[in-house]
C-alpha cells in the first residue's frame, strides 16, 4: 500500500486498496464516501516519529490505522474496533481516480 501527495500537498490513496484494509466492498467505499460516511485523520508525527504520519479512516462497519512514512509507504498498520456510530471531527476522505493500484507499485513493504 502506498500513499502519494496531491498537488495541494494532502495525502490520497487508491479507493480499492482502501476497501482491501477495511475488508468491504470498493463500490460499498466510494458508494458510502459519496454520502459522506467515510471520515479520515492523518496526524503528523512529533519528536521521535517526525517524518511519519498516522492515517486512521473510519466506515461505519470497519475503520483501519495505518502509519506511513514521508515517502508515503506504509511502515505498520491495525484494525480497529467500531461501534457502528460516525466519528465526529474527522475530515472526508478524498477518492483519487488513476491512482496506481497496489500490483503496480514495488517501492514499499508492510510489516
Amino acid at each position: 500500500m502506498h500513499f502519494e501527495r496531491d498537488t495541494r500537498g494532502d495525502w490520497v490513496i487508491d479507493p480499492e486498496q482502501l476497501a482491501s484494509k477495511l475488508g468491504i466492498n470498493p463500490g460499498h467505499l466510494r458508494h458510502e464516501m459519496r454520502l459522506g460516511l467515510v471520515t479520515s485523520r492523518i496526524e503528523a508525527g512529533k519528536d521521535a516519529d517526525e517524518g511519519c504520519w498516522r492515517v486512521t479512516v473510519r466506515t461505519r462497519k470497519a475503520a483501519w490505522q495505518g502509519i506511513i512514512d514521508e515517502a508515503g509507504c506504509l511502515v505498520s498498520e491495525r484494525c480497529l474496533r467500531t461501534s457502528g456510530r460516525l466519528i465526529t471531527g474527522a475530515s472526508h476522505v478524498r477518492e483519487v481516480e488513476g491512482t496506481p493500484s497496489a500490483a503496480a507499485r514495488t517501492d514499499c513493504t508492510t510489516e
